[in-house]
């Protein structure tokens, strides 16, 4: 039993490993195209350059998770005596003085997946704007600050509050 648990864990793990790989290559060419030709993605489009640059961070992430284990991982294994049980190795925030990657990838995965999930919500926005209410592209240009106050403003204090009353758990 212990023997099928750990195959699929390890088939979980290498899948995880291979779509996060996909996603970080599509993730480089949306952004590597922008950086080339920064005028081929105006607004309303825009917003799917910096969705790509917040799921490719979270891709970087996983993909070094692969290669990292359970190493990434803060709290010790719990000893397993029953087979009811299956315990995982979690990350959780670490003090200053104990390995800091586990709490460092963490806020890196937190911070973009909520200015990933907001640059959705922006990019909805913009699209509803221009083909709603008929704006031009430079009057949603006009409003571009905007979205970026909000985007990256309020993960940053979203996180920074988890960093602060150490509430950083999950699992990579």
């Amino acid at each position: 039993m212990k023997i099928y648990f750990s195959c699929a864990i390890f088939i979980f793990f290498l899948q995880v490993f291979a779509l996060s790989l996909i996603c970080l290559v599509c993730c480089l060419f949306v952004v590597l195209t922008f950086a080339l030709d920064t005028t081929r993605f105006p607004y309303p489009e825009r917003p799917i350059v910096y969705l790509s640059a917040c799921y490719g961070a979270m891709a970087l992430i996983f993909c070094a998770a692969y290669f990292h284990g359970e190493d990434i991982a803060c709290n010790p294994e719990v000893e397993n005596s029953t087979m009811n049980f299956l315990s995982e190795r979690t990350i959780r925030q670490g003090a200053l003085g104990q390995d800091m990657r586990c709490t460092l990838s963490a806020i890196v995965l937190y911070f973009c997946l909520m200015a990933g999930s907001l640059w959705w919500v922006m990019l909805t926005a913009s699209w509803f704007l221009s083909a709603g209410l008929k704006w031009g592209q430079e009057a949603i240009d006009a409003k571009a600050g905007h979205f970026h106050t909000v985007v990256w403003v309020l993960p940053s204090v979203q996180t920074l509050l988890a960093v602060v009353f150490k509430k950083i758990e999950g699992t990579v």
